[in-house]
């Protein structure tokens, strides 16, 4: 499988892998996410929909709510883009990534 980017050239699907992560809160949320040499990963609203959450973009608060707890994670809204603050801790380092859609 490949993947087409903004330029137009085709990347390759990696693999999968499926992780945890951790909001600003201390929320862990499971997420599974194709792998592909890019410098910003992207999540998918349909997905994340589909997983069992909310997905709310407002000018008085955007977030992803697990519709199961109640536990909200806040977006952000940054030059157009709606940013996902999430820690990812890996068993040979520990790293912030922001995920955007």
């Amino acid at each position: 499988m490949q993947y087409e980017v903004a330029s137009g050239d085709l990347i390759p699907n990696l693999g999968e892998k499926n992780f945890v992560a951790y909001g600003e809160g201390g929320q862990a949320r499971t997420i599974k996410a194709q792998v592909c040499e890019v410098n910003k990963p992207l999540l998918s609203v349909s997905r994340m929909v589909q997983a069992g959450n909310t997905v709310v973009f407002s000018r008085s608060g955007s977030y992803v709510e697990d519709e199961n707890s109640g536990e909200r994670i806040s977006l952000r809204e940054q030059g157009g883009m709606y940013m996902l603050k999430l820690w990812i801790k890996n068993q040979s380092f520990q790293r912030q990534a922001e995920e955007t859609w």
